[in-house]
């Protein structure tokens, strides 16, 4: 069989709205000029400590909030997105198809890009692709994380593929787990 050259996964990026600036209703006026108020009346002694001086202030903080907030979100399933095409390239052609059209059948799960990804991982799971994941998540950035992996592979693969982490694996730099 031949590699697949467009891959027409079912997705749905209307879950997810486009990052535009909220308008300025009257509605949210009102909610942020009592806000603003309550934090100047809690605060009174010391007017200083109050984290927004007006009402335009206090839209804009929350009007930049939401924007950087929806573009972030945007980027994660782009980025998970192109992790589910990027893995299933590394699939053989009848693999791919046998995904592709599973995927494509399943309307009950959200098409989301993380669901793909999931689902791909569990219709064949991979040692590399586990590993990736993981090693990725900054969170995992300890001794302890590492044992934590290196336990959770061990249960979900076994003996199979036994492997311990060396520490140059781990990403530097990185607090870990807060």
């Amino acid at each position: 069989m031949q590699k697949l050259r467009f891959i027409q996964l079912r997705h749905d990026m209307r879950r997810i709205p486009r990052a535009e600036m909220p308008k300025r209703s009257t509605r949210r006026i009102k909610s942020a000029q009592k806000a603003v108020q309550r934090e100047k009346d809690s605060v009174a002694l010391f007017p200083e400590l109050a984290r927004f001086r007006s009402v335009e202030e206090r839209l804009d903080a929350q009007d930049k909030s939401e924007f950087t907030r929806l573009i972030a979100r945007r980027r994660a399933e782009a980025e998970a997105w192109l992790k589910v095409r990027r893995r299933l390239r590394q699939l053989p052609s009848d693999k791919q198809a046998r995904f592709v059209e599973h995927w494509n059948k399943r309307t009950m799960v959200p098409a989301e890009g993380v669901n793909a990804c999931t689902a791909l991982f569990q219709m064949f799971p991979r040692p590399d692709w586990y590993l990736e994941d993981r090693l990725s998540d900054p969170r995992w950035d300890t001794s302890s994380g590492r044992a934590m992996i290196n336990q959770a592979f061990e249960e979900y693969f076994g003996e199979k593929f036994r492997m311990e982490f060396p520490e140059e694996t781990c990403q530097t730099g990185q607090e870990g787990m807060r």
